[in-house]
């Protein structure tokens, strides 16, 4: 990890900026490819690509070596799936640059001067850990926009997703991270496994003085394929994690005064969608492992200057 803190002046020579394009992926090999090819045409040159291949049944190394002999791309493997929070620890502890750039391996950018656009935007924004980008989902025939708003102002607010704002929170598919924020934050908690690992670190950014700039000018094209938690080897399901994730983050970090507003609106919502996918029994226990768990988990105190941070920049409290 380089320790240069770059954002303490505007005036810095990008030469000296290093991004860490970081890419966990777990079976899913064509996906990958056609996101590598977007990231190897980027125009800015002083990147690196380190690869996890979080426990796939055939090494992903062997694939994207016949198809790229770019020395810049660089490998990892966990021979234990590590989910998406290990997996992203162990890429963070891995990489060399200032910057964590994060892109699913199912996704890609848009244009080829992506990466120079984050840069630029770290550079011209001093107080800002964490960028979080436009992302389109496309799901079968139709699409929809992934970013960091709730859904009361994205229908309120027609052109939201058109501006430069300040927001509570980051989206997993695509975002960047100073490295100083991860110093100054630590890792995830790799318990969490899948589900709720950008909440967590979003208000630890926050309450460590960070700010996340959502920047709708960096697009990425997502089109989503089976979550790596689904599969018939997984012990537990997408459902049982986040709901006993969420049911942490909302002891961990909500105010108790949105506690039960909190817990009631996430049993409702992750209960109607796990008895959708007939995930109710994981659900259900989802429940009783993050309850009987609590004793374990230290509840943070957020003090003013945080709260009055997510009021004012799109935070959810109350849900």
């Amino acid at each position: 990890m380089l320790s240069h803190n770059f954002g303490t002046s505007p005036n810095i020579e990008k030469e000296s900026i290093h991004v860490s394009v970081l890419i966990g992926t777990r079976n899913r090999y064509s996906p990958l490819i056609r996101c590598l090819n977007t990231i190897l045409s980027q125009n800015y040159p002083y990147f690196e690509i380190i690869i996890l291949d979080d426990s796939s049944q055939e090494k992903i190394e062997y694939f994207v070596k016949a198809h790229f002999t770019d020395p810049r791309i660089k490998f990892l493997r966990s021979e234990k799936h590590l989910g998406v929070a290990g997996g992203r620890n162990i890429l963070m502890q891995k990489a060399k640059g200032n910057i964590y750039l994060f892109i699913d391996d199912d996704a890609y950018f848009l244009e080829n001067n992506s990466i120079e656009k984050i840069v630029n935007y770290f550079i011209q924004n001093t107080n800002v850990g964490i960028l979080a980008f436009k992302v389109i989902n496309y799901q079968n025939t139709h699409s929809e926009l992934y970013i960091p708003f709730p859904k009361y102002y994205i229908k309120k607010r027609k052109n939201i997703a058109e501006y430069e704002k300040l927001v509570s929170y980051f989206l997993g598919t695509s975002h960047a991270i100073r490295n100083k924020v991860i110093e100054n934050c630590g890792y995830y908690p790799e318990n969490l496994v899948y589900g709720g690992e950008e909440m967590y670190l979003s208000y630890k950014a926050i309450s460590k003085g960070f700010s996340i700039l959502y920047i709708p000018d960096i697009i990425v094209h997502h089109y989503p394929k089976a979550s790596t938690i689904e599969d018939k080897s997984a012990e537990k399901s997408e459902s049982y994690y986040n709901i006993r994730n969420k049911i942490w983050f909302i002891y961990s970090y909500v105010p108790k005064k949105y506690f039960l507003s909190n817990i009631v609106i996430s049993i409702i919502i992750n209960g109607i969608s796990s008895l959708k996918s007939n995930q109710l029994l994981d659900f259900f226990r989802g429940i009783k492992d993050g309850i009987l768990k609590l004793g374990s988990l230290r509840h943070y105190s957020l003090y003013k200057n945080t709260l009055t941070y997510l009021k004012k920049n799109f935070g959810r409290l109350w849900y």
